[in-house]
């Protein structure tokens, strides 16, 4: 557009400048003659002429130059509208240009988004068959398993199952864990008891209550029966015949109170007075028998003041000999040797075993009960009833023996067997009443 407008400027310039050329050269010819018609006024015919001729030219140029202003318009008109050509030219260029660009654009986008999905689709497809690869197992891996799992497996089990049974052999027994197996052992043996019981309740029956019994066998049991009978009534007499004694006695040491002789209350009367300063110690029963001296701290008492007699007697009393210990406590002991943690080991077996044997064998506390059962069990025919009244007698006929057992260890403090034999005798009877609540 600009080369096209400077070129027509240049063309509409020259123009305008020939003919303003022309223009200027009539005006300056016009002037030459007024110059010379002042110089020579003669020539004024001549003088006429040249002005018609100059008017004309005038006219003749104003004319030019009115066509020149219209050739002038004209030629920016032809210009505008030649430029808005251009111009509607140019932008119909650029909006075609942009239409491409942009339908270039949209392709180019379009071809991208295409792209981009083709690649997540081709990186989903490979992220899957990568999975699929990685969690398929090579062949080398399943050869290994399996020999692992045919060969090595059950050989690494032998090896632990011998290590275990070594280590369990080595190991010391937990306390906690054999009083828990203590007390299962216990409970199933005591389940396994009763239904031996129930077997052998069962068996008793079934061979007492036969449909057929010989005459043996009835006489036999008759025997039993009048023997049984006559010891009950024995033991019954005997008891009878203890509790007459007892009341007799609680009796006798009702109306004959024991007294003090006056013979003896006179002596120490005596004593008092002879010696009002010194206090005697008189030993009585009442005061052994009284609780309330138990807690008080037992206090040396004089060798004199045992005896009764004043100091001022010449009697020699027996003095103790000083025990003089075999051992002397100043020399020092040889230290015991440290043995090592790890090769120490509890026992609680052979611990066990040693406490019994240091112990001794206890007596059999249940030597009455199991006679009671073998007693029950030779009388089976028995009704519960008469079972249970025979029972009684017999744990009566025990805390008898238990109190007879007593009164023997009343007379004789020193025998502490008795004392057990007493206690013994009292926990069979107490067995064999508990026996008899197992039975209800």
């Amino acid at each position: 557009m600009k080369n096209i407008e400077e070129r027509l400027n240049s063309s509409f310039d020259n123009r305008i400048h020939n003919r303003s050329f022309s223009l200027s050269q009539i005006s300056s010819e016009h002037n030459q003659m007024k110059s010379y018609s002042i110089k020579y006024p003669d020539d004024a015919y001549n003088e006429k002429k040249y002005m018609q001729i100059s008017t004309e030219r005038l006219r003749s140029i104003n004319k030019e130059r009115k066509q020149l202003q219209l050739l002038k318009k004209q030629e920016k008109m032809r210009t505008k509208r030649l430029i808005e050509k251009e111009a509607q030219k140019k932008l119909q260029l650029e909006l075609l240009k942009k239409k491409e660009r942009e339908q270039k654009n949209e392709f180019i986008l379009k071809k991208i988004e295409q792209r981009k999905i083709d690649r997540e689709r081709s990186l989903h497809e490979r992220e899957e068959e990568y999975k699929k690869v990685k969690n398929i197992t090579p062949m080398f891996e399943k050869l290994r398993k399996s020999y692992v799992e045919s060969h090595e497996l059950p050989e690494l089990q032998k090896k632990k199952e011998i290590l275990t049974s070594i280590r369990d052999l080595h190991q010391p027994i937990n306390f906690k864990e054999f009083c828990q197996h203590e007390k299962k052992w216990k409970k199933n043996r005591k389940s396994m008891m009763k239904k031996l019981v129930d077997k052998r309740k069962e068996m008793n029956r079934s061979s007492n209550n036969l449909p057929y019994k010989s005459k043996f066998t009835k006489d036999y049991l008759e025997q039993e029966a009048i023997r049984i009978s006559e010891k009950l009534h024995e033991k019954e007499k005997r008891s009878n015949y203890r509790v007459k004694l007892k009341h007799y006695g609680k009796l006798v040491q009702h109306t004959f109170r024991p007294e003090i002789s006056k013979t003896k209350k006179q002596e120490i009367e005596a004593m008092k007075e002879m010696y009002p300063n010194e206090r005697c110690i008189i030993k009585s029963n009442e005061r052994k028998s009284t609780p309330s001296n138990a807690s008080v701290t037992p206090q040396k008492k004089h060798p004199y003041r045992q005896t009764g007699f004043p100091r001022s007697t010449n009697i020699t009393m027996p003095t103790k000999k000083k025990a003089w210990k075999k051992v002397n406590p100043m020399v020092p002991k040889e230290k015991p040797k440290e043995e090592s943690k790890t090769s120490v080991t509890v026992d609680y077996l052979q611990d066990f075993k040693k406490k019994r044997s240091k112990k001794g064998k206890k007596p059999d506390l249940y030597y009455a009960q199991q006679q009671i059962k073998r007693h029950l069990k030779k009388n089976g025919s028995m009704s519960p009833k008469e079972q249970m009244d025979e029972v009684k007698n017999l744990s009566r006929a025990l805390n008898e023996k238990a109190e007879q057992k007593l009164q023997q260890v009343m007379v004789n403090k020193k025998s502490s067997n008795l004392i057990e034999e007493s206690n013994n005798l009292i926990i069979d009877s107490i067995n064999s009443k508990l026996m008899l609540l197992q039975k209800i």
